[in-house]
Order: C-alpha cells, then structure tokens, then sequence
C-alpha cells in the first residue's frame, strides 16, 4: 500500500481492503467542507507583500545601491531609510519622484507524482488540463484609495509621481520633513483560462504612506538622531477561481456514481424520494472549478514610527541604524463568492430533498449549496517591525562601499485573522475541522513564516565634481518557507541589482536616476507545500489546489527611478 493510499485512509468513513485499495465506509461530514477554502484561498497573498519591500519607494540612490543606504541615507527619503539623515540636510528641500516598474510572473506545471496519478486514476475524477501548462503574467492590477475594487492598469509598465520637502531653519539643529512613498506594492491580472488562475485571477497589494511628518537631530559633528511618524493606507483586492483536489472528494465523486448506478442501493440509503439518486445529478469533480471569490478591504489609517541614528567618528567611516515600529492595520470591506454548478447542485439536492439524509444534514450544518454568499469582513493585520544597521566606508576620495544588512520580524505571523459578519455555511464547516482556528465568525490562517536577514552592498564612484556613478546588489532571503511557497505572488529567494548616477548641475539641485532588475526562481516539487501541491490529504483539506504536481516559479522586474531635489 503506497504513502498516499495509507495517508487517505487515515480519514474517517474510509478504509484499505486486502488488496490495498481505498474503499468507502459511512461518508464523513468532514469531507464536504469546501466551504472552509474560500477566504483561506485568498489568506497567503498577505504575507506575500513582504518580498516586495523597499522596491517601490521611488528612490533613486536607494535602488542604485541595492537598498544599502543606512548609514549613507538618501536625502528627504531618509524618512523611510534612516530618519536621522533628516539632519545632513540644509534649508529647504523639496524632491520629486517618477517610479516606474514593470513585473512579469511566469509558472509551469509539470506532471503529477506517480501516487497522485494513481488515485486520480483509480477514483476517475480525471482528466486534468493543468499539467504541462505554463502560466504567464504581465499585466498590472492596482488597488489606491477611493477605489471600491482593483483596476487594470492601462499601461504595460506602473508609472507614479511622489515626492516630499524638507526644511532646516537657520541655525537650528532641527530638520523637519515629510514625504508621500509607498512601501511596497503588487499586482497583476491572469486571464480566465490561465494554468493559474485556481491562485489568483487578479491581485493588488498596496500600502501608501500619506504623511509622516519626521525630524532629524544634529547632536553634534560626529553624532545625529532621527524620529519619524508614518500614516498610511493599507488596501488589498483579489479575485480567484477555487478548486479542491483531495481526493477525499475523489471518494465521494466514487459513491455519488455507484449509487445513481444502483437505484435499489439509493433508496435504501436516502430514501425513496432522494433527489441526489436522480443521475441528473452532477458528480463533485475534485479537478473542476467549485467557486469564485472576491476580496476587497482596506484601512485608511494605520500608523508606525521610525527611529534612526548616524555615527560618524571619522570623515571616512559611518555607522548607522534605524528601527521601524510595527504598524497594526485592521482593514475592513467586502467579501463574495460564487460557486459553481458542479457543486451547487449535489449539495442542494443533499441538503433540501425529502430523504432521510436531509435532517442530519441541515443539523451538522452542511453546505446547502447556495448559489453565492457575500458580506462584510475585516482582517486584523500587523506589519512586523522591521531593523536596519549598516556601515559607509571611503575607501579613497573617489571610491565609496555601503554594506547592509536587514531584518524583518515575520516569525511572529503564526496566523491571519479574519472576522466574518455573520454565521456562514464555510465558517460553520471549519469550526468543525479545525476549531483551533475557526468559530463560526471568525477564521484563522495560519502562517508560520521566518525572521530572515538581508544583505546588501553599494558601490559608488564619483566620477567627477558633478557626476557619481552607482552599483549595488541586495541578497532578498524569503520570509516564506519552501514548505509555504504559492503562486498567488511566486517570489521566493530573490537578488536585486541597481545601477545609476547622481549629476549635481549647480549647488543647489541635483538630478539622480536608476535601473533596477529582480529576479526569483523556485522549484517546488510535488508534496512540498502545503499552500501549493501537499499530498497529504488527511491534514490539508483547506487549500491545495495543485495537489500532488510539480511546479516552477519565476518572477523578474524592471525598476526606473527619477528624483530631481532642490533647495528652495
């Protein structure tokens, strides 16, 4: 008897035969709770926002460098950097920012695992058009504020003006600031007949600092400190198609045919009058789409704070450091979900016919094959904090090297939480399958992610008076673990790389533009991951819609960054 056979028949109302073959008992209710995947399904794009990170603030120098600007901090930016680079500046200051990016997120679908192909075969829920597959990507999808719903971007690349001002009074110690930036951000379109789609038909995940009013401390010569306050905007919309390849499913798939086949067993069973005895019926495919659902929430109001230092005990050597508080964001709005025929029908007829099945049925609470469920939902949310310490070392009058290192507190998202407003047939299915994460309003995710460290280099060469040339490289290690990989944003293990120059035209204004690439790959054979492709069934019913198949993942991105700053 193979591992997956052996898994399967852990279940209850299952069980081997001699020969080793899975055969069905009294049907579980645990079996039919589809429901519990639907919110579940869209839960891991969350978490995925944190690969994304510093890609999307619009600074140029910062990009260049491959984010390696902590003791070398970039101007009004440094708000985000390191706020204690507020007190290098002098006057006024105003700087304008023009981000440009363009992603591409690709996926191919190898074929299944010998056991996954096996029961697929043996329970003839089969043929599946995915294997073989590749699913591509580059159309953008954003969500802002005053939006009820992500849009399709018009144009093949995301183009955003941003910006902030400074000022320093005279003989003031004190520089105060504020910018308009966005942390990080991610989107895309998939279009209806993608491989993908079961992950993600569109996605938008956008946090947008509006106001951070902030001031940086000139202690002394060697000496400066930072303090910085940050509202924002927190919004997420996404779309997807749901399928639930278990082959529990499979087994009921098995039993709905033997007894539309075997009236006389039929009417023992159900009834007389058993509406799911009719061979009308549609059987529950495992393969097929089961349901639809949509998510969009935002929190116009969730706050952080930064805190920064800059040690400079030599003109050629700087140490700095920043820490950024964790934000809590509690985003709020709208939730839908439309199920298909293929499991409307069966559940309705099992939940609303004259049988004797019926009764228990509606009494467990079972899934009455409504045709949509919609209603308000609210996702407590908190962005980890995050620290940042790094060196800027003159080599020699011309040649500068910035090396970081970064750390994010992403161990602390056990789960995501989800508060539902009212009592629906998918959170009453997964407090019964796994009440130490569900009730019957509320649902959690859980996530397990890692506290991982950053690492990133910067190079620059001053040219000549006016021009600085630039180079960096960032080494983005995954919050995610190879066990959590998905599609619904496949960023794994990542490398940034920058390139740019700064030209300073006069005393009082300077011109600095950037080009950066990303690039991520991962392989993530079958049984893996427990977000993607796991095969074991009699732990991971909640979402997997690629069970047992391998898959490939490849996502890159264009970076174009120009800032102009001038004093005022």
């Amino acid at each position: 008897m193979n591992g997956y056979v052996r898994r399967l028949s852990r279940l209850p109302g299952f069980c081997v035969n001699g020969s080793g073959r899975l055969v069905r008992g009294a049907l579980a209710p645990r079996v039919v709770g589809v429901g519990a995947v639907l919110i579940s399904a869209i839960a891991p794009q969350v978490g995925n926002a944190a690969l994304v990170e510093n890609l999307t603030i619009g600074n140029a120098k910062a990009l260049a460098l491959g984010n390696a600007v902590t003791a070398d901090p970039p101007g009004v930016d440094s708000i985000h950097f390191n706020p204690a680079g507020l007190a290098r500046l002098d006057g006024r200051m105003s700087q304008v920012k023009l981000l440009g990016a363009a992603f591409q997120f690709d996926a191919q679908f190898g074929a299944y695992h010998p056991d996954a192909q096996e029961q697929i075969d043996y329970w003839g829920v089969g043929p599946d058009d995915i294997p073989g597959q590749k699913s591509s990507t580059s159309t953008a999808v954003v969500k802002l504020p005053f939006m009820d719903k992500a849009k399709e971007w018009p144009l093949p690349f995301v183009v955003a003006p941003l910006g902030g001002v400074a000022y320093r009074p005279p003989e003031s110690k004190l520089t105060f600031a504020t910018s308009v930036y966005v942390p990080f951000a991610a989107g895309y379109k998939r279009e209806d007949d993608d491989p993908a789609r079961y992950m993600g038909k569109y996605l938008s995940v956008v946090r947008l600092s509006y106001l951070t009013p902030s001031v940086g401390w000139r202690v002394n010569d060697e000496l400066s400190l930072g303090f910085s306050v940050g509202l924002s905007w927190q919004g997420i919309g996404a779309n997807t198609d749901l399928r639930v390849p278990n082959l529990v499913l499979g087994a009921i798939n098995r039993a709905l045919e033997e007894i539309q086949t075997a009236p006389l067993s039929c009417s023992g069973i159900f009834g007389v009058d058993a509406d799911v005895c009719d061979p009308n019926t549609p059987l529950i495919s495992p393969l097929q789409k089961a349901a639809e659902v949509t998510l969009e929430v935002s929190d116009p109001y969730t706050w952080s704070t930064s805190f920064g230092v800059l040690w400079s005990p030599t003109p050629w050597f700087t140490w700095g450091a920043s820490y950024m508080s964790e934000s809590n964001t509690h985003m709020t709005g709208d939730y839908r979900m439309e199920y298909s025929d293929v499991w409307v029908q069966p559940f309705s007829r099992l939940s609303s016919s004259q049988s004797s099945v019926a009764p228990l049925w509606n009494f467990l609470g079972l899934p009455k094959g409504l045709a949509h469920e919609e209603g308000k939902v609210k996702i407590n949310l908190d962005i980890p904090a995050q620290f940042n310490t790094g060196v800027s070392v003159k080599l020699t009058p011309v040649w500068k090297v910035n090396f970081d290192a970064h750390w994010m507190d992403w161990s602390k998202w056990d789960g995501l939480v989800f508060e539902f407003d009212r009592k629906t047939d998918f959170l009453r299915i997964a407090s019964v399958l796994q009440p130490e994460y569900a009730t019957q309003n509320s649902l959690t995710i859980p996530r397990h992610y890692r506290s991982v460290w950053n690492f990133s280099l910067g190079v620059e060469y001053q040219f000549s008076d006016p021009l600085a040339l630039r180079i960096g490289v960032e080494d983005r290690k995954s919050s995610i673990g190879a066990s959590k990989y998905d599609l619904l944003l496949p960023l794994g293990e990542a490398y940034l790389f920058g390139t740019g120059f700064e030209y300073r035209p006069d005393r009082n204004s300077i011109w600095e533009m950037s080009v950066g690439y990303v690039l991520s790959r991962a392989k993530i054979p079958a049984g893996s991951s427990t977000n993607l492709n796991s095969m074991d069934t009699a732990h991971n019913f909640i979402y997997n819609p690629y069970s047992g198949m391998d898959v490939e993942t490849k996502a890159q991105g264009l970076l174009l960054n120009l800032n102009y700053s001038s004093q005022f």
